[in-house]
């Protein structure tokens, strides 16, 4: 098990960035300089390319960002020394969030292995990030819609051991909105990979 506490200070930068920089996905909530709030899908400023404190333009977070994060691992041994059961969980909550929408929580479970030539292993997580849980420019990116939060969804990953030293990864995401933004349809977004692992 391990608790830590993230503090993160003097991050409205970081929400004011996105007015010129298209590349940072941002779906926390957000102050613009018009007094309007936007959150829970990602923001795109209009009209910032001559001005960033135009009314339509970033003005900093709703809130801030001070992440509690508590994460544990059970290991529960088999007869079979090639399928390892393992339990986890991972669970964040904002406490200076301005909204309700401040925790996360991450469930997976994983049978199998991965070390030695002709290895399997299956993993399946289910993920459930609220808008203002966590720093969405810091999630995980491969998660459906760029990643960001405002998500629930589970993905699942198959990896084999073809040659020492060799992992292959077939893996699927399968993500929705929590609260469907206004403006945007719900359905299931799905992403695959396949990755290729060397180690050495």
């Amino acid at each position: 098990m391990a608790i830590a506490d993230y503090g993160l200070k003097e991050l409205d930068t970081i929400a004011r960035e996105r007015n010129s920089n298209s590349a940072l996905w941002l779906t926390n909530s957000v102050r613009l300089f018009s007094g309007a709030t936007r959150g829970g899908a990602p923001v795109s400023p209009a009209s910032c390319a001559s001005s960033f404190t135009a009314a339509g333009c970033i003005a900093g977070f709703r809130g801030g960002f001070n992440i509690l994060n508590v994460g544990a691992q059970l290991d529960v041994p088999t007869p079979w020394k090639q399928w390892p059961l393992s339990f986890s969980v991972d669970y964040a909550h904002n406490t200076k969030a301005e909204t309700n929408d401040d925790n996360a929580v991450w469930l997976g479970v994983r049978l199998g292995r991965a070390a030695s030539q002709g290895d399997l292993r299956f993993t399946y997580t289910f993920a459930y990030t609220e808008t203002d849980a966590v720093l969405s420019v810091f999630s995980y990116s491969d998660f459906g819609r760029n990643g960001g939060t405002n998500v629930i969804g589970h993905f699942v990953a198959l990896d084999y051991v073809p040659f020492p030293h060799v992992t292959l990864t077939l893996k699927n995401h399968f993500v929705n909105f929590i609260d469907r933004p206004v403006g945007f349809h719900n359905p299931t977004q799905s992403r695959f990979q396949a990755d290729v692992v060397l180690s050495f």
